[in-house]
């Protein structure tokens, strides 16, 4: 087990006092970058952006004039003005079945694969595939995903690689792991991601057996059909399909009718024409 998970399973997810003491205390934390409010904290800053920039674009500090947040296209103006606008998605789970930590995504034409405009970038880090091969020219790139995917901040210091602007991130992060105040909006901000994760989880296991249930009883009434079908095929009667299936004519009409007034169809087609009647 990780030293993040050994931590964070010794915090019961009910108790706001225990919280409060963890983040007051000398004990150290696992600083993430994958929590939003280290992230954030740490990448709001102009030098840390620009330097990630520079890695995922392959740019020169040079070719960073200027960072700043704003609208980048205002009505009536010239769409060639448009400044490129790029979205930046990193994943902690396997989105694109593709290789490759880093994929560069553009639009184009299904049909003839022609670009739609290069004023239309995405670029996704997955942080997952961190293990798999990549071109030399990601190498400064993978160490930022590296940092941002790293469990402590031993780990994250290995991915400095005398940057200074990874430095940064580093210096940042060590803050948050010390400082009581950081610790705490840390510490809150993980547990409401936990929450929410397991929510999650509870909402698909829920899924899970509900489709379950609902497979059981489709297969039930294949297995229902199959069954008269045989019978009405032999000349059986209701009565006597009933009596061999051990179950009431009452509660057999539906189904042996839909088989006899439709000797063609399949067990899966029957079953579909009797729910589509919503007779069940």
């Amino acid at each position: 087990m990780s030293d993040a998970k050994k931590f964070y399973t010794s915090i019961p997810l009910s108790q706001e006092e225990r919280l409060r003491r963890k983040a007051e205390s000398g004990d150290s934390i696992p600083v993430r970058l994958t929590n939003n409010y280290a992230f954030h904290r740490v990448f709001k800053k102009p030098e840390v952006c620009k330097g990630f920039l520079m890695a995922l674009l392959h740019l020169t500090e040079e070719e960073i004039q200027s960072l700043e947040v704003s609208d980048p296209f205002q009505e009536g103006e010239d769409y060639q003005k448009l400044e490129i606008c790029i979205h930046v998605g990193i994943l902690d789970f396997t989105l694109l079945t593709s290789p490759g930590f880093h994929h560069h995504i553009q639009l184009l034409d299904n049909k003839t694969h022609e670009l739609y405009s290069d004023k239309f970038q995405i670029h996704v880090i997955e942080l997952s595939k961190l293990n798999d091969p990549f071109p030399k020219e990601d190498q400064e790139l993978y160490h930022w995903a590296k940092m941002i995917a790293a469990e402590n901040l031993e780990v994250m210091q290995m991915e400095i690689q005398n940057d200074p602007n990874r430095q940064l991130v580093f210096d940042e992060a060590k803050y948050i792991s010390l400082d009581p105040t950081q610790r705490y909006i840390y510490l809150r901000e993980f547990l409401a991601d936990w929450d929410k994760r397991s929510q999650l989880r509870s909402a698909r296991d829920l899924g899970l057996a509900e489709g379950k249930a609902e497979g059981k009883a489709e297969g039930e009434l294949y297995r229902l059909l199959s069954l008269i079908q045989k019978k009405v095929q032999k000349g059986k009667s209701l009565a006597q399909t009933a009596e061999e299936l051990e179950d009431t004519q009452e509660n057999l009409r539906l189904f042996y009718e839909a088989v006899q007034k439709n000797p063609e169809d399949t067990v899966e087609q029957l079953a579909e024409r009797l729910m589509k009647k919503e007779i069940l």
